[in-house]
């Protein structure tokens, strides 16, 4: 049964779909016919599945933004890092918090983008291994360089950083 509210649906770049849902098990795959492949991600993994992106390796980053972190699972639901302290929010200045992120982007080259805009207003960068690049935006307005409510980001085929930011 599916029990639960869908917050995401993205591909795994083999043909597969997947889909993040709020309840356990909050991983559901599928073919690209619809026939279900497996489901996993128990009770508690995370507090509020918000967006789901799965990198070039299969790897798949979660933004759980309720609990203010970014978690990066491998293709069979491991654990491999976690952006980020559970329960602890971080201002437009801080380098390794965030406060309801919600989306994440994965460069070619592994970089971490993170959208990091329900309360902040900024995307921040990290390099392949979770180590701090800088902040993208971190002032709410409307003028050049700022951010009002970053709730997406992306790269395009040229490695520019889009960012979806709604008000």
């Amino acid at each position: 049964s599916w029990n639960g509210n869908t917050s995401w649906i993205t591909t795994d770049g083999k043909g597969q779909v997947v889909v993040l849902v709020r309840t356990a098990p909050y991983f559901r795959v599928f073919a690209r016919d619809g026939q279900f492949v497996k489901a996993f991600g128990e009770d508690g993994l995370v507090q509020s599945a918000h967006s789901v992106t799965v990198d070039a390796q299969g790897n798949l980053w979660v933004t759980d933004s309720a609990a203010h972190v970014v978690h990066k699972f491998g293709p069979a639901g491991q654990p491999l890092m976690t952006l980020g302290r559970k329960g602890v929010a971080g201002d437009n200045t801080s380098r390794d918090l965030f406060n309801q992120p919600n989306h994440v982007a994965i460069a070619p080259d592994g970089a971490i983008y993170v959208s990091d805009g329900y309360v902040n207003a900024r995307v921040v960068h990290f390099s392949k291994d979770g180590r701090f690049v800088r902040i993208i935006g971190g002032v709410k307005g409307s003028q050049p360089g700022q951010l009002q409510l970053p709730h997406g980001v992306a790269l395009d085929s040229g490695g520019r950083i889009l960012v979806n930011d709604s008000d």
